[in-house]
């Protein structure tokens, strides 16, 4: 798999994921450029030696393929329904019809194309890296259709198979997250930054650092919210989201020093009533 092929699945609708959804997903994550599908290697070898599909729909199926290793996403789509059309609905015509839906922003057929590919890949008679591709595949695809608890199921299955990238685990942090599961969400953001990061744009390293930053801040923990929150601004530094919340995690943090000092000048005997820090104004 190349390096293009790389950012197509681990990358590209990641991004088109982040531009479709309502998730109170951060605009600032949209601004990565999608890349095509990656090249199908000898794909049309294999179908040709383990496909039982009639002959007569093979010169699309090969169309296609080729259409599909050179980028060409609109060429490959038409020559894949028309090979559908003649019978050739074989388990890699169907992944990569999805795929190329996923690229052009067509994800209901997406996820249609996914969902037919489910179990033929699961039968295919030689070992194919579609299967393991699959579940990340369909899991963005799902969410990309606000599926959350769907996505979380495929995306999770992708996580139980052991092909940690960083998009993977930025997604199961944008999904707890969207589920209100704070530990969870730190969890997977953070096992998303100790990625190889040759595939993540700043925006998505400054939503994964901030998150991380504003969770913490949720839970007073106002160091390590200003550390992660000053990560954050590294990639992102005009967002004005994460510059409020690092104001207000350094403010609550003055405030709360001031209030300790206070209470240990007032004596064992007077001690101060409990601290509720005010939330500064933005």
């Amino acid at each position: 798999m190349n390096s293009k092929f790389k950012q197509v699945t681990l990358l590209v609708i990641s991004v088109t994921y982040l531009h479709f959804i309502s998730f109170k997903i951060a605009a600032q994550t949209l601004t990565a450029p999608a890349s095509p599908p990656s090249p199908s290697y000898d794909d049309f070898a294999y179908y040709k030696k383990n496909s039982k599909k009639p002959k007569g729909c093979e010169n699309e199926v090969r169309q296609g393929f080729e259409a599909y290793d050179k980028q060409d996403c609109e060429k490959a789509i038409a020559f894949l329904k028309d090979a559908i059309k003649g019978g050739c609905d074989h388990a890699l015509v169907l992944f990569k019809l999805a795929a190329c839906s996923e690229f052009t922003g067509s994800n209901y057929s997406a996820a249609q194309y996914y969902k037919e590919a489910e179990e033929p890949l699961k039968i295919l008679p030689a070992p194919h890296r579609y299967q393991k591709d699959f579940y990340e595949s369909y899991g963005r695809v799902l969410l990309l259709n606000k599926k959350v608890d769907e996505a979380l199921n495929y995306l999770g299955k992708a996580s139980d198979l052991g092909s940690p990238s960083f998009t993977l685990f930025f997604l199961l942090g944008e999904l707890y997250n969207l589920k209100k599961q704070a530990s969870l969400a730190i969890e997977f953001y953070k096992r998303a930054i100790t990625q190889p990061l040759e595939g993540a744009s700043p925006s998505q390293m400054a939503r994964a650092y901030g998150n991380i930053g504003k969770t913490f801040l949720e839970v007073k923990d106002w160091e390590k919210a200003i550390q992660y929150l000053d990560l954050a601004l590294k990639s992102a530094p005009n967002d004005t989201e994460l510059q409020q919340a690092r104001y207000k995690a350094q403010e609550l943090k003055r405030q709360n020093e001031l209030f300790q000092m206070m209470q240990g000048l007032s004596g064992s005997g007077n001690s101060l009533p409990p601290f509720q820090p005010k939330m500064p104004q933005p």
